[in-house]
C-alpha cells in the first residue's frame, strides 16, 4: 500500500529515511547481540553471567528504543519521528477502516 499524502507531514525522503534508520538500528541489535545469544543457548552453552549481563543490555536498549530514545537523537531524531508519526495516522486509519467494515463506526452508533 505504502504511505499516502493524507499520512505524512513532511517530504517522503525524509519518512523513508527514518524507516531506513530505525530498520537499521533495530537490524543491527538483533544481528549483533539477540542471535548470538540464541544460539549460545541453544547450543546447549552454560549459562553464564556475561550471557545474563548481555541480555539484560539487549532487552533495555530495545526497550529504551521503542520509548523514544532515538526519537531524540539530534542527527537522526527527527527522521524517526517523521516516519513513526506517519506509521501512526495509517495505522490510525487502517483501525478505523477495520471497525467500519465490523460495524462499530461512531456514525453507526450515533444513528440508533
Amino acid at each position: 500500500m505504502g504511505l499516502r499524502k493524507r499520512h505524512r507531514d513532511a517530504s517522503v525522503w525524509v519518512i523513508y529515511g527514518g524507516a531506513s534508520v530505525y530498520g537499521a538500528v533495530f537490524g543491527a541489535i538483533i544481528v549483533f547481540a539477540v542471535l548470538p545469544l540464541r544460539s549460545a543457548l541453544t547450543a546447549g552453552d552454560d549459562f553464564t553471567p556475561q550471557m545474563g549481563a548481555s541480555a539484560a543490555a539487549v532487552f533495555g536498549l530495545v526497550y529504551a528504543l521503542r520509548t523514544g530514545l532515538l526519537a531524540r537523537a539530534p542527527l537522526l531524531g527527527p527522521l524517526v519521528r517523521a516516519y513513526r508519526r506517519a506509521m501512526l495516522r495509517k495505522s490510525i486509519e487502517d483501525s478505523e477502516k477495520a471497525l467500519k467494515r465490523l460495524g462499530g463506526g461512531r456514525d453507526d452508533a450515533a444513528s440508533s
